[in-house]
């Protein structure tokens, strides 16, 4: 009997050691599923950095990562906003103190390309500013991932874009000299106006000549007063036989075939001398029209250039410049500025200048064969009409140019040839 007691003793206790065993590690297991496998902290520093809890957060900031277009451009000397992409990402529910845990960074693929985003906790924001200056025209990748402190993460963000170099749209119009209709004013307006484009007038003065006052002055105020939208305004000329004859030349009857808004129409401006044009360009955009054989009547021909018109040279700055006071105020300015240039184009006065055509040789000073007076090898003259970049610092120089028409010239070029005959000009007030 006392053997039996005994071994029943010895199995209740086992069996109550078992099941405290049991009962014990049914509470671990119980809190450990409560806390899940994948919950375990990170410690770094002393502060706690929970990878299960702040990596949804972070899957979140980077879907809310964008950009603003799909083309960016290389050398957008114009807008200068393309050539670079900002990006901007907004912090909605993640605690500032949190944001410290992790860093977002950018990279584009296939470059060198690469960065941080910084965050600015007054703006609730990452901001970074991706600069696209070194890359070449193509099509990239932009990748926006982030690094969480001590947690094992791997997510990003791909962003393709495209990289290549402006295309520049303008819009002109040319006016061919007739009346234009205030419907199609209208019309004009409204295009630039809903689709943001200015236009460029190439206008045309034979309105001057055949419109009544009260019209040609409408149509003038109305091109004037889109200048405020933006629009700019330049010459468009069709030799015309009135026009020409009231400028004192003689119409040419070589023809290209089209003169259905008027006789002249379609001469060509090339079947005029240099001389006759140079003329017309000059004193026509201040209403003066003359003409090659009047200035070299009334100037008078001789031997010295200084003095008189020489015959296959020209006429230096002197006789020129006395001439066209008997129609207009000119001054003569000698060693002057492109500053000076554009100070008067401001004022709405053109300027003839001499200068090297560029291409004559010998390159210098010479001797005249009738007299032995001295000329310019090349000498050559252009009318000044406008100018980019400011009245102190002009970028640019635009000329009409007899031979080759219209022409912007970088001021370094100006120059070269401008320094020829000591920077002369005429302003014709």
């Amino acid at each position: 009997m006392g053997h039996k007691n005994k071994r029943f003793l010895t199995i209740f206790v086992t069996l109550l050691l078992l099941l405290a065993g049991i009962f014990a590690y049914t509470k671990i297991d119980a809190r450990k599923k409560a806390q899940g496998p994948s919950e375990q902290p990170s410690v770094k520093g002393g502060e706690i950095v929970n990878c299960a809890s702040i990596s949804p957060r972070v899957d979140e900031v980077l879907e809310k990562v964008s950009i603003s277009r799909k083309w960016y451009l290389i050398d957008d000397s114009v807008s200068k906003q393309y050539r670079e992409i900002l990006l901007d990402i907004p912090n909605t529910d993640i605690p500032d103190a949190t944001t410290k845990f992790f860093t977002l960074k950018y990279s584009v693929e296939n470059s060198d390309v690469k960065g941080t985003l910084e965050y600015n906790s007054n703006q609730k924001k990452w901001l970074g500013k991706v600069d696209l200056a070194t890359l070449k025209a193509d099509t990239y990748t932009l990748l926006v991932s982030a690094d969480i402190k001590d947690c094992e993460y791997e997510n990003k963000k791909e962003m393709g874009f495209n990289l290549s170099y402006p295309v520049y749209v303008t819009w002109t119009l040319d006016w061919e000299g007739t009346d234009v209709k205030n419907a199609n004013l209208d019309s004009i307006a409204t295009i630039s106006s809903k689709y943001g484009i200015p236009v460029t007038h190439f206008f045309n003065p034979y309105i001057y000549h055949i419109l009544s006052t009260n019209r040609q002055k409408y149509l003038t105020d109305w091109i004037l007063s889109r200048k405020s939208m933006g629009d700019s305004v330049g010459l468009h000329l069709h030799m015309y036989s009135k026009y020409v004859s009231k400028a004192g030349v003689t119409p040419k009857n070589v023809r290209w075939g089209y003169n259905g808004y008027g006789d002249g129409y379609d001469v060509p401006t090339s079947e005029y001398s240099y001389g006759e044009f140079m003329k017309i360009l000059a004193l026509a955009y201040r209403g003066v029209n003359i003409s090659t054989n009047s200035a070299k009547a009334s100037i008078g021909v001789g031997e010295d250039p200084n003095v008189n018109w020489v015959d296959g040279y020209g006429v230096h700055i002197g006789p020129l410049s006395g001439y066209i006071r008997g129609f207009r105020s000119a001054v003569v300015k000698s060693g002057w500025s492109v500053s000076g240039l554009a100070s008067e184009i401001m004022a709405g006065n053109p300027s003839i200048v001499y200068v090297y055509n560029g291409s004559s040789k010998p390159y210098g000073a010479y001797k005249l064969e009738q007299g032995g007076y001295t000329a310019y090898m090349g000498m050559h003259s252009e009318v000044v009409i406008g100018f980019t970049g400011s009245v102190e610092n002009p970028t640019s120089i635009i000329t009409n140019d007899p031979w080759k028409g219209k022409r912007k010239l970088s001021v370094n070029t100006f120059n070269g040839l401008w320094n020829y005959m000591g920077r002369l000009a005429i302003v014709v007030h």
